[in-house]
């Protein structure tokens, strides 16, 4: 559903990461080596290493590897949308990166993508063109 998803690399800083989540206001990464699939960081993956402050929140110097899902659930695009909602439910997810046969990412389904289907009409499979960029992260 989210047709443009923003990637981090394992060995990215876990701040940076948290810095693009930030600024796009998105709540989940996929995290590519190379161009597999090797893991996904959520904004409760960073708060769980995290410590608030009243500047904000002192993400610490890691990589995104300590702290991602390593092998997340996954869809394929041709996925009903009844069968990865109840991937979500079950399993208390809250997106699945959408890959091809042989594991590339080729887009994200977040629990806010399925709600807005209940607002808008939809089709029974996932209808979309999907498009992966890189964040822009420092290197360790």
């Amino acid at each position: 559903m989210t047709r443009s998803v923003v990637c981090v690399g394992p060995d990215d800083d876990l701040d940076a990461a948290w810095n693009v989540m930030t600024e796009r206001n998105i709540r989940h990464l996929p995290v590519l080596k190379g161009s597999e699939l090797v893991g996904i960081l959520s904004d409760r993956d960073v708060l769980a290493y995290s410590v608030p402050t009243p500047d904000g929140l002192k993400v610490p110097r890691l990589r995104v590897s300590d702290a991602m899902t390593n092998l997340p659930y996954t869809c394929r695009p041709e996925s009903r949308v009844s069968d990865v909602a109840k991937m979500m439910l079950e399993n208390k997810i809250d997106c699945v990166p959408v890959t091809d046969a042989n594991g590339i990412l080729l887009g994200l389904v977040t629990s806010s993508d399925l709600l807005a289907l209940l607002t808008d009409d939809f089709e029974e499979r996932l209808p979309f063109v999907f498009s992966v960029e890189r964040g822009s992260t420092k290197k360790r």
